[in-house]
């Protein structure tokens, strides 16, 4: 899984790492709004998945509250969920909510 604040570039690195479209991007932080499912058939049965962001994502109040509980809940109760990349935003450094995604 992929999560990481809003805006930082989760549905860019999987486009990159991909070299495919898969992912929709936008300049416009809370563009992605579900979470999607990229597998990927080879011998370890890869998916990728990308998360809503959290924190700064634009929307009303409801819809992030929507989007955090979405990823709070597939984070502590997935039995798939192997591994999660959190993408950081070298310019603004680890915050708080970056922590609490380990958590």
């Amino acid at each position: 899984m992929i999560a990481g604040e809003s805006n930082v570039g989760k549905s860019s690195l999987i486009n990159s790492i991909t070299y495919q479209k898969l992912s929709e991007v936008s300049s416009r932080p809370g563009k992605t709004r579900k979470i999607g499912f990229y597998n990927f058939i080879d011998s370890e049965g890869v998916s990728l998945v990308d998360c809503p962001g959290y924190g700064g994502a634009l929307g009303n109040q409801r819809e992030v509250k929507s989007w955090d509980k979405l990823l709070s809940t597939y984070i502590t109760q997935s039995p798939y969920l192997q591994r999660t990349l959190c993408l950081i935003d070298s310019s603004k450094g680890i915050k708080p909510l970056d922590e609490d995604v380990g958590d």
